[in-house]
């Protein structure tokens, strides 16, 4: 086994059993849930097979559902922010990406922060609006969204900082 597959499969794990052991827990004003979980799409190596990461997202979000009994919803919602993170990362740092010559560890902390920021909003969206299943409640999403969105991105990036410090 080589050394990227190895840490895709500890980051499987590791990111899977933290959001459901430890985040999972939390109940920011008795209602929003951090999800940390989307650091395994940031963290996913850019220069791997596209078809592979998508198959990969949608059994990291089909685990949580298994976990968190959630029926489907977070392996709908990982699979469509995988199939966007081509579109978010070619948004962020332009035709670098198409040469697969990015590092987002060694990028600038906009360009990390506005990375990170779209993940969770395009998962969150999905995700809502999946939980929700109606029009009269867009609003609903729409405040979960930013509000749960806003302390998901708050400590992923934390997170993210303390990662790339143990790569160093």
């Amino acid at each position: 086994m080589n050394s990227t597959l190895f840490s895709i499969v500890v980051r499987f794990f590791v990111l899977l059993f933290v959001q459901i052991l430890i985040f999972n827990e939390i109940d920011f004003l008795g209602a929003y849930d951090p999800l940390i979980a989307i650091l395994f799409l940031l963290l996913y190596p850019i220069n791997t097979e596209q078809f592979s990461f998508l198959i990969v997202a949608f059994f990291f979000g089909l685990s949580l559902d298994i976990f968190l009994m959630s029926g489907g919803i977070h392996a709908c919602s990982f699979l469509v922010a995988a199939f966007a993170r081509p579109a978010i990362l070619r948004f962020t740092f332009g035709v670098s990406y198409d040469y697969h010559d990015i590092n987002i560890s060694k990028s600038s902390i906009p360009q990390q922060l506005t990375t990170i920021s779209l993940l969770v909003l395009c998962h969150h969206i999905i995700m809502y609006s999946l939980i929700a299943f109606s029009w009269n409640r867009f609003l609903w999403v729409i405040e979960r969204t930013l509000v749960n969105g806003i302390f998901s991105v708050v400590l992923c990036f934390m997170l993210f900082y303390l990662i790339k410090k143990d790569e160093k």
